[in-house]
């Protein structure tokens, strides 16, 4: 006669014991794995114009120097702003709209990172990667082991096609900053940060690219080793990457 399982009075029975406590165990891990794995976070950010490291670089670097990232607070997004007067382009790859873009501005032939040493360099224009990702790429431009003429800023457009935006490198000795001027973020390679107050404890209202514009209304005031200026509508920023516009 087959032997019939007696369930009455389990609990005594450590091997069934075992057994359910493992499951009630498994049940419990799986219930916080989806609980911490579908939370977290702030919420979703809006959309950045450059997907960013948290810690962005803002280091401006002269050509032929080596690019080393720089820190710097972290911030929550990336404000868009459209290159203005940018010139557009048929080429979906960065680097081939820039060289098009020196070759009918500038007549030269665009070689590519400036070269480490002087020795058998080539003639043309030369870049210096400020930074790269898919959405945004920034150069310093000039002659190799020369004075940087200005600096290229290239986004995307709608068509997935690069857009050039060139901005020229300031004077040496022009005038500075000053309220009512216009200024623009310059070579500041991915985004620059506009806070609240002129404070690097300040809330962070939005990090601009380079190539933004606005009227300087307020500044300078010197505080945690910065100097700040007030952009109209955008905040207060590092003068170390603002210029005048002209």
């Amino acid at each position: 006669k087959a032997k019939t399982l007696d369930f009455d009075r389990w609990y005594e029975r450590p091997a069934y014991v075992a057994v359910i406590a493992f499951l009630a165990g498994a049940a419990i891990t799986a219930i916080i794995f989806l609980l911490v794995g579908n939370g977290g976070g702030d919420g979703d950010a809006p959309e950045a114009t450059a997907q960013l490291p948290a810690t962005p670089t803002i280091t401006a670097v002269p050509l032929g120097a080596t690019v080393v990232p720089g820190a710097a607070t972290a911030i929550p997004a990336v404000t868009e702003t459209p290159p203005a007067d940018g010139t557009p382009s048929a080429a979906q790859d960065p680097d081939e709209a820039l060289a098009a873009f020196v070759l009918s501005e500038f007549g030269s032939e665009f070689i590519g990172e400036c070269p480490t040493e002087p020795e058998g360099a080539p003639e043309g224009i030369c870049g210096s990667e400020l930074y790269r990702s898919d959405e945004l790429v920034t150069f310093a431009l000039g002659p190799p082991f020369s004075e940087v003429i200005g600096e290229a800023v290239l986004t995307p457009d709608a068509d997935g096609n690069w857009v050039v935006n060139f901005l020229p490198a300031p004077p040496l000795g022009g005038p500075g900053l000053a309220v009512g001027a216009q200024a623009v973020v310059y070579q500041v390679g991915n985004c620059l940060n506009f806070r609240a107050e002129a404070s690097t404890g300040a809330d962070v209202r939005s990090c601009q690219i380079d190539g933004t514009t606005g009227p300087v209304v307020e500044g300078p005031i010197e505080a945690d080793g910065v100097v700040w200026w007030h952009l109209e509508a955008l905040g207060w920023a590092s003068e170390e990457f603002l210029v005048p516009t002209g």
